[in-house]
């Protein structure tokens, strides 16, 4: 079961710190913060390598269409997600290292539309709007399982 260290409710949004013990709790907190946005959000992932940064995007997805299949777009760089309505775009940007590899895979327009989640921010803070969802994950170095998840708004009042 997920563990609130500390929860703030702001609006309909559900911010704070959490521990989880396994890959499906973070991708079910991943489910809840989705839950939560509406209009267009950007979501700002950090963590290391392994962290769960793409488990936390599965259960986003899940929130949005239940039925599809959740991989990471580490070699594609984008993957995008429709149910003909809505979109959500899920960036890995591990390999980013310049303004014109965000162009090239529709970036900046992209953001303008539906919910836009990015895993590496740290690689592009440079390129971030100026309002979004900031999720860091860490790892426990002691337990492959257990992780230190923060959810917070970076400029107030986003997605809601």
């Amino acid at each position: 079961m997920v563990k609130y260290i500390q929860i703030i409710v702001k609006g309909r949004s559900t911010l704070g710190k959490y521990i989880t013990h396994s890959s499906e709790e973070t991708t079910a907190l991943g489910t809840e913060l989705m839950k939560t946005l509406e209009g267009v959000c950007f979501v700002a992932l950090y963590g290391d390598l392994g962290a769960g940064k793409t488990a936390f995007v599965k259960g986003m997805v899940k929130a949005f269409l239940p039925d599809a299949i959740v991989t990471s777009p580490t070699y594609n760089i984008v993957n995008t997600y429709t149910d003909g309505n809505s979109v959500l775009h899920h960036y890995d940007m591990y390999r980013i290292s310049d303004e014109d590899d965000l162009y090239s895979v529709g970036f900046f327009d992209n953001i303008n539309e539906g919910v836009t989640v990015a895993e590496w921010c740290e690689n592009i803070p440079w390129a971030l709007p100026k309002s979004y969802v900031k999720v860091t994950i860490l790892k426990d170095p002691d337990d492959d399982n257990l992780r230190f998840i923060e959810t917070e708004n970076i400029n107030a009042d986003t997605c809601s």
